[in-house]
């Protein structure tokens, strides 16, 4: 049995993008450059969609992981030894219903350094909604969350 973790607290919103704050967790540091590198710049990336590889951007092992819905999160759960330095992990929801589908964070033994999770909702999606979503929060792993509207 996992107790929920966050109080309902986001740091400050910057880019349109929030961090959610877990109070029993000391962060390891409040910069985000890492992170706004990681998720807005160029990487080498792969990006799937139904559990299924469906395009890679750059060369070499990818730094990024991009999930389109939530059927890929057993990705998570499997060794790959192509994915020990992804860092980053954008999960896009595509309506509220992607939120009944939890995301598990107690096995990322498949992601030995990764350090974000970065939720994209292309709806309007609250704090509280993304944590619900999140299960089992990891201390080593920060999570982000914005809302878009696809045009």
């Amino acid at each position: 049995m996992s107790a929920l973790l966050y109080s309902n607290n986001t740091l400050a919103q910057e880019h349109g993008i929030y961090e959610l704050v877990n109070n029993q967790i000391v962060q390891k540091s409040n910069n985000r450059n890492d992170f706004y590198n990681l998720s807005k710049k160029l990487h080498p990336t792969h990006y799937f969609e139904n559990n299924t590889l469906k395009n890679k951007y750059g060369e070499g092992a990818p730094v990024r992981i991009s999930l389109k819905g939530t059927n890929g999160f057993s990705l998570l759960n499997q060794q790959n030894s192509n994915y020990n330095g992804v860092k980053l992990i954008t999960i896009t929801l595509k309506n509220e219903s992607d939120l009944n589908t939890p995301l598990d964070l107690s096995n990322t033994q498949g992601f030995p350094q990764l350090q974000y999770i970065y939720i994209k909702c292309l709806f309007s999606c609250t704090a509280s909604q993304i944590e619900r979503f999140v299960k089992n929060p990891n201390d080593s792993i920060r999570i982000f969350y914005t809302s878009v509207r696809p045009s």
